[in-house]
């Protein structure tokens, strides 16, 4: 079915038709007045454009080198990679590995994915795994930690200031720039792209007639709203195949689990 695209407020659940909105506009919930969704200024041109450059600015983070060091007659120039490598060589594996997949590879997972996504849409035609990806980009894009990084970065450069010589590389002024770039990116989420797609017609949406059924539910992974036959069950998502629920099974039990887990640690 492809009419008027409704949404549910990710607070209060109350439903809404999406309707178009001026560049830079924002449309609020009618019940507890959350964001519901923003009209960009950008243009589907315009975030491929700005993937586009993430992506080079990416490449001359970790290409070039972050800083130059000298100390007692040796010099050493310090990159994102060689850094990962000598901290595997020194024997702290766990800690190399968790730098490298926060500050590397989920970043640029989630660029390759949105623009993937984005040329998906421009060209008028979804390939069967955009939802698959859909909800893969859904999970990474919290853990795509470059600002950590970068804060990082500056505090060894503040502490090794007192001890060496250091002359700032290229790649601290492009992880900076990264930093803007990738902030930016975050409101391009896996709703903005499914929103997108919808507008292009090359998704099933949900209309307003949907509001009608007995129970209605949200998905959290591309927003669809849809009937569930029992309110209490788990169900799958029409569009993407992600589980639905009105309520998240044994609320209370996850909310008293997190709240005792959290006084011990």
């Amino acid at each position: 079915m492809f009419g008027a695209p409704l949404l549910a407020c990710h607070h209060c659940g109350t439903l809404h038709e999406r309707v178009p909105l001026e560049p830079g506009a924002v449309a609020n919930c009618v019940r507890c007045e959350s964001v519901l969704y923003r009209q960009s200024r950008l243009q589907l041109n315009g975030w491929i454009a700005l993937v586009l450059c993430a992506l080079i600015v990416f490449a001359i983070a970790n290409y070039f080198p972050i800083a130059t060091l000298s100390i007692q007659g040796i010099t050493v120039q310090a990159s994102l990679p060689g850094a990962l490598f000598l901290t595997w060589q020194q024997g702290r594996e766990v800690l190399a590995i968790m730098t490298g997949l926060f500050g590397f590879w989920l970043p640029l997972t989630q660029l390759l994915f949105v623009l993937w996504a984005l040329l998906a849409i421009r060209s008028g035609r979804l390939p069967p795994d955009f939802r698959y990806a859909m909800r893969l980009l859904r999970l990474i894009m919290p853990w795509s930690m470059v600002p950590v990084l970068m804060l990082g970065i500056l505090v060894a450069i503040v502490k090794f200031a007192s001890l060496a010589s250091i002359e700032a590389g290229m790649a601290i002024w492009a992880f900076g720039v990264l930093t803007l770039l990738l902030t930016g990116l975050s409101r391009l989420t896996a709703h903005r792209l499914w929103h997108y797609a919808e507008d292009a017609g090359l998704v099933v949406t949900a209309a307003t007639g949907a509001a009608r059924h007995g129970v209605v539910a949200s998905c959290g992974a591309c927003g669809l709203v849809q009937g569930l036959d029992n309110k209490h069950a788990l169900a799958h998502c029409a569009r993407c195949g992600a589980g639905v629920h009105c309520r998240k099974p044994h609320q209370n039990a996850r909310v008293w689990a997190l709240v005792v887990s959290a006084c011990i640690l």
